[in-house]
């Protein structure tokens, strides 16, 4: 007992060696772990002694200071098997002291060559975004030693007290800054409802102390603080935006995300097939509805504009195009420029907003092919036709321009005049398809069938085809302008129609009369218009049979769309003519019968008795005008024994000349009773 007693001692004196002896060998240190951790987490710090030479004890005495919470622990290190003897850690919670000596001398010394851990040091760091706790050597004064100032200091193997160098520890406490991650971009239909959820972290949630805000940085939506994002998108927001995403932690570091989101809009669409072909006529309004869908009902209400249109619109109204409904009108005139194809192209538009390549488009176009036939058939108005003497009337074709679609392939014409004035000779190929170009020809006098008196009391039938089945392609196409029949009359001699206009007409029976057929037999044209030489619309229905074909028998529109049929189109505009008969004073007076002058002389009363006598050989000034010159009795027969007695009678005074009849004089006829 007494021997462990005096060893205990001899240890504790070596301990306070440590206090005042000192070798100053030197490269010997005691150093405090450094190292760079998070907040509020738990840190352990090493204690290294190094020393070239072997020791036989040390004392380490060191302060903790800084951010930190609670008390440090202090702890031998578990590895550390040598200087069994020891002591400490002591103190207080801010200074700290580690003894350890050689137990007795079965003891070895430690080698601390190159560094050995002998201690530990655990402490939880404070709940701050930016702090250190250091851990520095100290001087203490204890009681171990009478009040002697205690500090860090190694003893060799020999007993021989070692300068010793203290490295000092620092702990930096650094903030964590979080992670965030968005989803990939997003498309959506205006309407929907963007939602999607962010990916997130941060070192310092581990340890309990952090808290972290979400926060929509930049572009429309909101997001909570679960890191949910969501979005209504409206009509408005069709093309979408760039939205960025931050998250916050407590010491104000952030991190964002971002991504692209699509929003877009369905266009609207046009129904309509581009092969399709609107077939229309002269003189008419047409009319038509863009049919137009949208999928998505907007964003806004439809609306509609002209892209383009080729045709003329100087006539009447023009073309109009209603921008809400998407009606439109085209007032058709009836001249070249209405005639041919043309192309009329419309959009449709929703209003939506336009970007590449999330939503390109707001609108539909389409285009409408329209095919507008017209053409002018006109009998010809001859002038000053002298009575008893045959002329020629032709039918022209006017139509300035004839469309390869519209090539006449045939014509069926009804006309009608007035025997007791004219008598129809005969007809003939005009010029346009004279010489064959027109392989079938012929006319007939006389109504299809009997129509009894409620028919003009002449007429005349005149029919021509291009082709006949003779085996022979013919490779002539009819275009105008130009004749297409000659007609042929004998001017009545009834001198009571001198000075008078016989008409020719256009006249109708049913619905195949006075028609043009194209050249491949698919589309009949009939009358839509009737003019008078004169120009004035026959309108009039009771003029039955001249004003034109009843209107159920064409159409003015037609599309390619209806295959079940091939609609007759009232494409003609027609206008009559007739025959001027020169008025007898145009030649000669009545009873000038020797063209001096000077009617009802005796010189007159000569040359024709001398007519009697020599006949036509009588008449050696001007046959024809000396002829009407003799209609003197007012019967219209000129050239008789009765125009010859009327004469004398004047001469002599026993007869007035008779006053000249004029043929467009009206009178006024009231009934009574």
């Amino acid at each position: 007992m007494m021997q462990k007693r005096t060893l205990y001692l001899s240890l504790l004196l070596v301990s306070c060696l440590l206090f005042f002896g000192f070798s100053y060998a030197s490269a010997q240190s005691v150093t405090f772990q450094s190292k760079s951790v998070t907040r509020c987490s738990d840190v352990v710090l090493n204690i290294t002694v190094d020393s070239p030479e072997e020791l036989s004890a040390f004392e380490i005495v060191f302060e903790i200071s800084g951010d930190f919470d609670g008390t440090p622990t202090v702890e031998f290190a578990s590895g550390f098997t040598g200087l069994t003897n020891r002591f400490g850690p002591d103190f207080d919670g801010t200074y700290y002291r580690m003894a350890a000596m050689k137990a007795d001398a079965g003891d070895v010394c430690v080698d601390a060559n190159g560094g050995i851990v002998v201690g530990e040091i655990s402490l939880h760091t404070a709940d701050v975004c930016s702090g250190t706790v250091t851990v520095s050597g100290a001087t203490v004064t204890g009681g171990c030693c009478d009040g002697v100032s205690a500090s860090t200091g190694l003893v060799s193997c020999d007993l021989v007290g070692l300068a010793t160098t203290i490295v000092d520890g620092v702990v930096t406490i650094t903030n964590q800054t979080p992670t965030i991650a968005c989803p990939g971009d997003i498309t959506v239909h205006w309407g929907d409802v963007v939602e999607f959820d962010v990916t997130f972290d941060d070192a310092d949630l581990t340890h309990g102390c952090e808290e972290l805000d979400f926060t929509v940085s930049d572009g429309p939506g909101a997001i909570d603080g679960d890191g949910h994002y969501t979005w209504a998108t409206g009509g408005d927001d069709v093309c979408g935006d760039s939205v960025t995403v931050r998250v916050t932690d407590k010491c104000g570091a952030y991190a964002e995300c971002s991504l692209d989101i699509c929003v877009y809009n369905d266009p609207p669409e046009i129904d309509h097939d581009p092969a399709d072909t609107l077939f229309a006529v002269w003189d008419i309004t047409l009319s038509g509805q863009v049919a137009a869908d949208d999928p998505d009902g907007g964003p806004n209400a439809l609306t509609y504009q002209l892209v383009s249109f080729d045709g003329e619109t100087s006539y009447g109204s023009g073309f109009n195009l209603n921008a809400a409904t998407g009606e439109w009108t085209w007032d058709i005139g009836h001249d070249a420029d209405y005639a041919g194809d043309f192309t009329l192209c419309l959009k449709v538009s929703d209003g939506a907003n336009v970007c590449d390549p999330c939503s390109p488009s707001n609108s539909d176009e389409a285009c409408y092919a329209i095919h507008v036939t017209g053409f002018a058939i006109t009998i010809e108005k001859v002038h000053d036709q002298i009575q008893g003497q045959n002329t020629t009337v032709g039918i022209y074709l006017d139509s300035a321009w004839i469309n390869p679609v519209d090539l006449i392939g045939g014509f069926d014409f009804l006309i009608a005049y007035d025997a007791s004035a004219l008598n129809a000779i005969s007809a003939e190929p005009g010029a346009l398809i004279d010489d064959g170009d027109f392989e079938y020809f012929t006319y007939r006098f006389g109504a299809n069938g009997n129509c009894g008196s409620g028919c003009p009391s002449g007429l005349l039938r005149v029919v021509g085809m291009r082709e006949t089945n003779d085996g022979v392609l013919n490779e002539y196409h009819l275009s105008g302008p130009g004749e297409l029949v000659k007609l042929h009359f004998y001017v009545s001699n009834d001198y009571n129609f001198e000075g008078s206009y016989a008409p020719i007409k256009f006249y109708w029976l049913d619905c195949g009369d006075n028609t043009l057929s194209d050249e491949s037999g698919n589309w009949l044209y009939l009358g839509l218009q009737v003019f008078s030489f004169e120009g004035i619309e026959i309108t009039d229905p009771n003029e039955y049979g001249y004003s034109g074909p009843a209107d159920s028998c064409f159409d003015t529109v037609y599309t390619s769309e209806e295959v079940f049929k091939n609609a007759p189109l009232g494409a003609i505009t027609f206008r009559n003519g007739g025959i001027d008969i020169i008025p007898v004073d145009e030649i000669d007076d009545r009873g000038d019968v020797n063209l001096n002058g000077v009617p009802y002389e005796i010189a007159d009363a000569v040359v024709f008795t001398n007519y009697f006598i020599e006949g036509a050989n009588a008449f050696t000034i001007n046959y024809d005008g000396q002829k009407a010159a003799t209609e003197i009795n007012g019967d219209g027969i000129a050239l008789t024994v009765a125009d010859l007695v009327y004469l004398t009678r004047v001469i002599v005074g026993d007869a007035l000349p008779l006053p000249k009849v004029n043929p467009a004089a009206f009178a006024d006829f009231r009934m009574q009773g």
